[in-house]
């Protein structure tokens, strides 16, 4: 007869720690994408397509190959059902993030504004938009599928919210240090208004679909909208031709608004509210089920 009390061998303990079940994530994850997009390129290549055609397929490829990839892996490795990206939760969760995202940044960029620190040059046609958000869908699905998916769930799972937020968003701040412009400062203003905030946005939603949108609504509105510098990154076509000047704390200076004191402030300040409603909704929770009757 089958002892269920003995303990798992040492090799299925490795396998299964919240470290291993993070860097098996990321290996798989990342490479997967890569992959796809090096075979899909070499298909697109081999089918002359238009340059345009090439980048639309690129983009759109890598959302879909990456939460593909995250469903399947953690399905079979955690033997559980994805409930974070259950598709019910994506039209009101995803749509709410878009709009606080690109409320977040209108807000950002308002202050700028009002400070003489932005200036609009041109209005654009509209289809302008159309690269800016293309990355924003790319970078938005991906980079949550990791840091929120992949660290932040099984860190918070294992070691709790506190752990789990105060390393994804370092790590998050942290990545961002390889983009252009970067500096230990716009690290730290990433970690603080990009990497509490959306680790927040998981904890009160309790799926990736928020923090996803509120990536991509941030990102889009910053890069295809507004026309700034997007985490050092620059755009061609946006549809807001527009003008920084002025301080770097005001502005941001070359790595672009996300580097200015008015996201931290109002970023930070997003993040600390969401936390406090996880926490309010996780009290809720708790009241409820003490009032539930005991299953006999």
């Amino acid at each position: 007869m089958e002892d269920v009390t003995a303990k798992p061998s040492l090799i299925k303990q490795i396998f299964y720690y919240p470290v291993t079940r993070i860097i098996i994530g990321f290996i798989v994850c990342v490479g997967m994408v890569a992959l796809a997009n090096r075979a899909t390129s070499a298909l697109l290549k081999l089918a002359q397509a238009s340059e345009d055609l090439r980048k639309l397929i690129l983009n759109l490829e890598v959302p879909v190959v990456a939460i593909l990839t995250y469903a399947c892996l953690y399905r079979y490795y955690e033997k559980r059902k994805i409930t974070e990206l259950k598709l019910s939760a994506l039209p009101v969760y995803g749509l709410l993030g878009v709009a606080i995202g690109m409320g977040l940044q209108a807000a950002v960029i308002l202050v700028m504004y009002l400070m003489g620190g932005y200036t609009v040059v041109k209005v654009n046609p509209v289809n302008y938009l159309l690269p800016g958000l293309l990355i924003a869908i790319s970078s938005s699905a991906f980079e949550e599928i990791l840091i929120r998916g992949v660290v932040f769930r099984i860190m918070n799972e294992k070691w709790g919210a506190v752990v789990a937020l105060s390393f994804s968003a370092v790590l998050f701040g942290a990545l961002h240090l390889m983009n252009k412009n970067a500096t230990i400062y716009s690290a730290t203003a990433i970690a603080l208004e990009a990497g509490i905030l959306l680790g927040a946005c998981y904890l009160f939603a309790r799926n990736l679909w928020l923090p996803i949108g509120v990536h991509l609504g941030w990102n889009f509105a910053l890069a295809a909208i507004f026309g700034a510098v997007l985490s050092g990154n620059t755009i061609d076509k946006t549809f807001l031709t527009s003008k920084f000047t002025g301080s770097v704390y005001l502005t941001g200076g070359d790595f672009g608004p996300e580097n200015s004191l008015p996201a931290v402030f109002i970023c930070t300040a997003a993040g600390v509210l969401f936390l406090w409603l996880a926490w309010k909704k996780r009290l809720k929770e708790k009241q409820v089920e003490t009032l539930e009757p005991a299953k006999v």
